[in-house]
Formats: structure tokens, C-alpha cells, sequence
């Protein structure tokens, strides 16, 4: 069983000290964590969006009438798994650093 050990003079005594200085490391590595996966969310979000541009299909897509272009899904597929395969390379990047 593990018990809280209070000493004087430490602790919380409002809710603004969280803001204090012995506490600044861990909420920016709380801050941090949390975007992880906001930013992961984003990233394919605005990546298959991408995708349906009309310049995006015009410089990668294949023309299929008069000012009309397209995107193959193999090609789309391939698109979308680059950009995971980039995650994965830079979690694996990021975990000798961290």
C-alpha cells in the first residue's frame, strides 16, 4: 500500500500553483502528449483532402476529358499509406531522442 507523505511548505494550496515553477516540466510534457494525437488526426484529415484539390489532381492526376482530371485509387492508396509510413519512421526517429 503506498501512502501520501505531505511536509510542510509543499503541496497545493490553490489551484494556481499548478503554474508554478516545480510543476512546468511535467505540464509541457502533459501538453505534448496530448497533441500527439490531435496532430495525428489532422494529418490525414488534411491529406485526403488534399487529394480532391483541383490542382492536386491536375500535377498527379490523369486527364480524363476537357479540364477534368483524376486520381486512380491505387494511386490515392498510395498517397495515403506514404504518409503512414512517415509516422512510422518518425516514431521510431523520435524514440531514441525522447
Amino acid at each position: 500500500m503506498v501512502a501520501a507523505v505531505h511536509t510542510k511548505g509543499e503541496g497545493l494550496n490553490s489551484a494556481l500553483d499548478i503554474f508554478r515553477k516545480d510543476y512546468r516540466r511535467a505540464i509541457i510534457f502533459c501538453a505534448l502528449v496530448t497533441l500527439a494525437p490531435i496532430a495525428y488526426g489532422y494529418d490525414g484529415t488534411y491529406f485526403t483532402a488534399l487529394l480532391e484539390t483541383p490542382v492536386f489532381k491536375q500535377q498527379f492526376g490523369d486527364k480524363v476529358g476537357p479540364n477534368e482530371y483524376q486520381i486512380s485509387s491505387s494511386d490515392q492508396s498510395l498517397w495515403v499509406s506514404i504518409i503512414q509510413v512517415g509516422e512510422v519512421v518518425g516514431s521510431l526517429a523520435a524514440g531514441p531522442v525522447g
